[in-house]
């Protein structure tokens, strides 16, 4: 019985630490696209600049679904700058439209 109560609490820290490790790398990676795509979202991009902003939205959509699977980081990261590219883009087109 201690047994069985001692393992549930291990697994539960291990599982609690793991989570926080994952929100921590996912922060690192997607931080910057994540406030680059914020501005595009506040700045209209997906109507002022519809392609730049789907295509910066596939690339990140591709990088989120890489990174729930935990696939390689290089392969997220390289979706991650083609969505900033993209979204950028969009971003610029949106300043430029206003």
């Amino acid at each position: 019985m201690r047994f069985r109560s001692f393992f549930l609490v291990v697994a539960l820290i291990a599982c609690t630490l793991y989570g926080r490790a994952q929100d921590k790398l996912r922060t690192e990676l997607f931080g910057d696209v994540d406030q680059t795509f914020s501005q595009a979202k506040e700045k209209h991009a997906d109507l002022l600049s519809p392609t730049n902003y789907r295509k910066g939205l596939d690339y990140y959509n591709d990088a989120t679904n890489l990174f729930s699977q935990g696939k390689n980081l290089e392969d997220i990261r390289e979706k991650l700058k083609d969505a900033s590219a993209y979204f950028a883009k969009a971003l610029d087109n949106s300043y430029a439209g206003e």
